[in-house]
């Protein structure tokens, strides 16, 4: 079976709750390293900045626990460490496009068959990344470990593409290679 990447679809922003969702508020961040109140902690999905008149950003690339920082009609994703006093914070607790943003859970869709074949682990890996010809699409990780219990963990800290490959590492990793090696 040929291995394809599924297809990213961006969300519907005529839909109501997101065509009706207010412009993105920021504030400048305080001091060197240091987050404003309110501040929108990042996922490692796609997240969108509403601007207003129907204009969103995507955010670059994603990380869990970093901030969002306006830059004119850019977007970083920024550690909170590394923040520089009065860049443009992105503030807002909801995800869900009442503040002008928008966490997209579901742009990776594929049958549930195909999805249980593919694995990812840490809480600090995106889910996507933008091709330099502009197109979305899901970033895979592998974690092999014969604990359970090292497995689960990954996937209960925030990836939510986590899976685990309950198995010997040295094991998988030659099948993996007979498996790749050219004929």
């Amino acid at each position: 079976m040929a291995f394809t990447l599924p297809p990213y679809r961006e969300p519907d922003f005529r839909q109501p709750s997101l065509a009706a969702a207010p412009a993105a508020c920021t504030v400048p961040a305080p001091a060197e390293g240091v987050a404003p109140e309110q501040f929108h902690a990042t996922s490692n999905h796609p997240e969108y900045v509403h601007r207003g008149g129907g204009r969103w950003l995507l955010a670059p690339e994603s990380r869990m626990d970093c901030v969002l920082v306006l830059s004119g009609e850019r977007l970083a994703v920024v550690e909170p460490r590394r923040l520089t006093a009065g860049e443009a914070v992105v503030v807002g607790r909801t995800e869900n496009g009442e503040d002008g943003i928008f966490v997209h859970t579901e742009g990776f869709t594929e049958p549930a068959a195909e999805a249980a074949e593919k694995f990812a682990f840490g809480n600090m890996v995106p889910s996507y990344r933008i091709m330099p010809e502009g197109q979305v699409r899901p970033v895979y990780f592998y974690i092999v470990d014969m604990s359970e219990f090292s497995t689960d963990k990954l996937a209960n800290r925030g990836s939510a593409q986590a899976a685990a490959i309950l198995t010997n590492v040295q094991d998988f990793l030659v099948n993996l290679w007979r498996s790749l090696a050219p004929r």
